[in-house]
């Protein structure tokens, strides 16, 4: 049965009940689908005992509501349990709400599933998987007083789940995130709209000029950039039809990707048009993200996924910003509000940090608590001299094999990557002498993989318990996933510590990509608020790799491309 509370007086009855509770499930519905132009029209809780409902049509506004059940919904005082809490929470922040001691029934339920469920599960999927098969059936939502109750017996069910699995640290970061993640949706970044426009229509003549080229190269009429008629011209877009019309004129590919063709470079230069082509496309498909801008508040408002990747990464979406171009010039189209700053942060060499501390690589561990720099010290081992006589072109190469052995890459493999990711040539005898070196160096990382090997566990975890299941001998997976998933917990709590402490600083983070974080600062307050950044994120780190210091770089900047 649900009460229906319509009076001031009904509301603060309740709220004396619930009030000595410990846990309180909220379900919201909403008047739309955008928080940054809706609101809640009616509010959903249950506790142990009862089901209540508000309406906020008989109320004052939203921000009525949101004002009675403040000292419900906010602060330490008992567990608010949600399925999907970081959607709710757009809206609650909207009402200036700010819960703490956060539950989610959907991020439960993928941390359980150990990386097998990426797909943000629907209340009723969780349902059938922990409550009651027979919800499976159901196509839609369930009342909401149904879906309220579903929510708080989740947590029942979920809770002593996390615990057996030793997943209760990882929960914790992970619903406390939500909080963090809901704000920086909600504060969006600002995009020069007439900058990219620019750089778009650039592209789009790069591409046709590229088509051009290559159409005249192969005696072609035209080119068809979207077409798939072969008779006058190749359409660029396809693989399939791609590949096929250059073996029909002779030229000994497999493959049309920018790895199989760069080797043929040399001997077939036509090929760099495709190479150009391809290059202007990715380009030119920034101009997604001139219809992505709010024309509420005329900013970007990605969207993030804090389980939809096995490792427990972010992933990002309407637009991806993690998908922006690092050239300068596209950078540059990402500004702060005017008269405000930004403050761009990232952590130094951290995946060869967490393995170092995963490991306990003694003489990596030195090298990080000397300060030393770790790729000149393996450029010295590779090259058998002294580190500080390692030249640029060294370091690059000791760079590829610092990043590509810690996850067991074989010689050929290491050649390759050096090439492709960092521009040094290096050949299979080489690539085999530093691996030779690089293992008898760092016995530490050696004796990892060696272990990893012998076990071929099915199940790994981070430094904070959160788990993934891989396939037996996948080794490659066995290494990366922890270094990987500690990465996600870092940058979490990360996220989570800043987000509190900027709030008094009127500073507010915009953007995460990858380890890097965006916070728009007004200029008086932006040395106060880098110091902040470097503080919050190194104690995040320490909370995880307590054997190895994790310094910040900060970077005032008038524009992304700044970035130092």
């Amino acid at each position: 049965m649900v009460t229906r509370l319509t009076t001031v007086a009904d509301v603060q009855a309740f709220a004396q009940r619930a009030w000595p509770l410990p846990v309180l499930a909220v379900y919201l519905e909403y008047g739309g689908p955008d928080p940054l132009q809706h609101t809640v029209t009616r509010w959903t809780l249950a506790t142990e005992e009862e089901v209540v409902q508000l309406n906020t049509a008989d109320f004052s506004g939203a921000e009525k509501v949101a004002a009675l059940l403040s000292p419900l919904l906010t602060g330490r005082s008992r567990v608010k349990a949600f399925h999907d809490a970081k959607k709710a929470l757009r809206y609650l922040l909207r009402l200036q709400l700010y819960p703490e001691r956060l539950f989610d029934s959907m991020l439960a339920d993928q941390l359980l599933s150990a990386g097998g469920l990426l797909s943000e599960p629907k209340l009723v999927e969780t349902a059938a998987r922990h409550l009651d098969a027979s919800f499976s059936s159901l196509k839609e939502e369930p009342p909401p007083a149904v879906a309220a109750t579903l929510i708080y017996n989740l947590r029942k069910a979920l809770v002593p789940q996390l615990v057996q699995a030793g997943l209760v640290r990882s929960a914790e970061l992970e619903f406390e995130c939500t909080l963090a993640t809901a704000e920086i949706e909600n504060n969006g970044l600002r995009l020069d709209t007439a900058r990219l426009r620019e750089l778009t229509a650039r592209a789009a003549q790069k591409m046709a000029a590229a088509a051009q080229a290559f159409a005249l190269a192969f005696g072609l009429e035209s080119p068809h950039l979207f077409g798939t008629d072969f008779t006058s011209g190749v359409n660029l877009n396809s693989d399939s039809q791609l590949l096929s019309f250059l073996q029909k004129q002779g030229l000994p590919l497999r493959r049309v990707s920018a790895k199989a063709l760069q080797p043929f470079l040399s001997q077939y230069p036509v090929l760099q048009h495709i190479l150009d082509y391809r290059q202007g496309a990715v380009e030119y498909r920034l101009e997604s993200f001139l219809s992505a801008v709010s024309p509420v508040t005329g900013r970007l408002h990605p969207t993030y996924s804090q389980l939809a990747a096995a490792t427990g990464r972010f992933s990002c979406s309407n637009p991806n910003i993690q998908s922006f171009p690092r050239a300068r010039e596209y950078r540059a189209c990402i500004i702060p509000a005017p008269g405000k700053l930004f403050a761009i942060a990232d952590y130094s060499q951290i995946e060869l940090r967490i393995a170092a501390q995963i490991c306990k690589d003694q003489r990596m561990l030195e090298a990080f608590r000397s300060g030393q720099d770790l790729h000149r010290l393996t450029a010295g081992i590779l090259m058998d001299k002294p580190p500080e006589t390692v030249t640029p072109k060294e370091r690059q190469a000791a760079k590829a094999v610092n990043f590509g052995l810690i996850y067991a890459m074989g010689a050929a493999g290491l050649a390759a990557y050096a090439t492709q990711q960092y521009g040094v040539e290096m050949t299979l005898e080489e690539a085999t002498r530093f691996r030779e070196r690089y293992f008898q160096a760092y016995r530490g990382v050696a004796a990892w993989h060696a272990r990893a090997k012998r076990e071929q566990p099915t199940m790994v975890r981070s430094l904070s318990g959160r788990l993934r299941r891989v396939p037996k001998g996948a080794l490659t997976n066995v290494l990366n996933s922890p270094v990987q998933g500690t990465g996600a917990d870092i940058l979490k709590k990360a996220l989570l510590l800043l987000s509190r402490a900027l709030r008094p600083l009127g500073g507010q983070i915009v953007a995460m990509i990858h380890d890097e974080i965006l916070v728009e600062t007004t200029a008086i307050q932006a040395e106060v608020v880098a110091r902040v950044m470097s503080r919050a994120m190194e104690e995040a780190a320490a909370a995880f790799l307590p054997d190895v210091p994790c310094p910040v770089s900060v970077t005032l900047a008038r524009s992304w491309a700044e970035k130092e």
